[in-house]
């Protein structure tokens, strides 16, 4: 069987005007970004995705063993989520965590108060947690404190990473105060409890979960509190000075804390975690 070949005669072919031809490009092109303009989704097609990471002893704000990691954590990543980026997220003790987001192997930490010295270094949202600080003592070592100078000739625990509360430097700097570093928040109320430190500082609902671990039934018997605050803080999600992206991750995360506050988000997830004892900053 022969097949007939096609030809095409020049007579019907029609060549149009450069001119033209750019002029309907130009005109499709800019139907195309208004319609897709007027219906684009709140968040990206293809989400961004960041590395988080946080401290392991921190209950009831962060935690690997706690439900959804604690309330902190579950906070920042519905903000996030909310923002248009996915998450993944490692624990990590408090100074290593710190100093991945300052080198780069992680992109966001949290949460930490605010210091000058962590402010050279990184860029912190808007507050995410509000605290406040006492003074706890082993009830068979009495501890008293109505003014910095009551602390003199102490010796107190602070875990690896954290901040050294502004109440206490000067008293370091002047070996009034002996600090004594421990790995971790447990490590601290474990030597609280054995009587080789004088006092820890950290709010209620850390002591109260800290104490509960370490101690079991018996934390009130040997755990005491000093009813006057040694500090009032705000705690914050940072981001590495050197991330190329990290006024937009803070813009974006501040913007949407703002938006899940309105609708009750937040509040709901605090709830959940803590009922009605503390309510989140708003």
């Amino acid at each position: 069987m022969q097949v007939e070949k096609l030809r095409f005669s020049q007579a019907t072919t029609t060549r149009l005007p450069t001119n033209k031809i750019r002029k309907g490009v130009a005109a499709a092109i800019a139907l195309a970004v208004l319609l897709l303009g007027g219906i684009a989704p709140l968040h990206p097609a293809q989400s961004e995705t960041l590395r988080l990471v946080t401290g392991t002893d921190y209950a009831p704000y962060t935690s690997p063993t706690l439900p959804k990691g604690g309330v902190i954590t579950e906070t920042v990543q519905a903000v996030l989520h909310e923002a248009g980026y996915d998450t993944t997220l490692h624990y990590y003790p408090w100074k290593r965590g710190f100093q991945r987001v300052v080198t780069g192997s992680s992109d966001v930490t949290f949460p930490y108060a605010k210091n000058d010295e962590r402010d050279k270094f990184v860029l912190f949202s808007r507050p995410i947690n509000n605290i406040t600080v006492h003074v706890f003592y082993n009830r068979g070592n009495p501890v008293s404190f109505t003014r910095p100078e009551d602390l003199s000739g102490l010796t107190y625990c602070e875990p690896l990473g954290y901040q050294t509360e502004p109440t206490l430097r000067a008293l370091i700097r002047t070996g009034d105060v002996f600090r004594a570093e421990a790995q971790t928040m447990d490590n601290c109320f474990q030597l609280l409890a054995q009587g080789h430190v004088d006092f820890v500082v950290t709010n209620d609902l850390v002591a109260g979960a800290t104490g509960r671990r370490v101690l079991g039934a018996h934390a009130s018997e040997t755990i005491g509190r000093i009813e006057k605050p040694i500090n009032e803080s705000r705690e914050y999600l940072i981001v590495s000075r050197k991330n190329p992206h990290a006024e937009e991750i803070i813009r974006r995360f501040n913007e949407s804390y703002r938006r899940l506050y309105e609708r009750g988000v937040i509040q709901a997830i605090w709830r959940r975690h803590l009922g009605d004892v503390i309510a989140p900053p708003s």
